[in-house]
């Protein structure tokens, strides 16, 4: 009778494992991977050494408060600037946030891309990104070059 119950046990533990087993119907969908140009990979480097320097920078300054801070946003936002940026101001701007050595086309292509693939990569998840640049009315601003970020919209 021990064996029997024995037996009957672990048949019961073979089951409830192996039921556990199966393959759920909840489960994650397997993550798209995104399609970047050639040099997404560096421009995505770059904007996360930069958002890291800045978290450290104003937690430092801000140490003791609560912080909310998004580096994504502060990159874009400079990257825009940078694209009505030229001389000393646009070699400062595009130094610091690291893009030293690309093209305005290259550095705007990449951010394009990246942020039109995060906005769709998951149909479950909403992003949103919102940024502007404002500057004084008659304030004489050149025309945007080509390859310049432009507003978009998910679709």
């Amino acid at each position: 009778m021990k064996r029997f119950m024995a037996f009957l046990i672990a048949a019961i533990l073979l089951l409830a494992v192996t039921a556990g087993c199966h393959k759920d119907e909840n489960t994650m969908p397997e993550p798209t991977p995104l399609e970047l140009p050639a040099r997404a990979s560096y421009v995505i480097d770059q904007s996360n050494s930069f958002g890291f320097n800045l978290f450290r920078d104003v937690a430092l300054e801000e140490e003791g408060t609560n912080l909310m801070l998004s580096p994504l946003s502060a990159s874009v936002a400079l990257t825009m600037l940078l694209n009505g940026c030229e001389g000393n101001t646009y070699s400062q701007i595009g130094e610091m946030l690291g893009y030293s050595g690309l093209t305005q086309a290259e550095i705007n292509e990449s951010y394009r891309s990246l942020v039109s693939q995060l906005l769709t990569v998951d149909p479950e998840v909403d992003l949103a990104l919102g940024n502007a640049v404002w500057y004084r009315a008659g304030f004489n601003v050149k025309a945007p070059g080509p390859g310049s970020l432009k507003r978009t919209t998910p679709p």
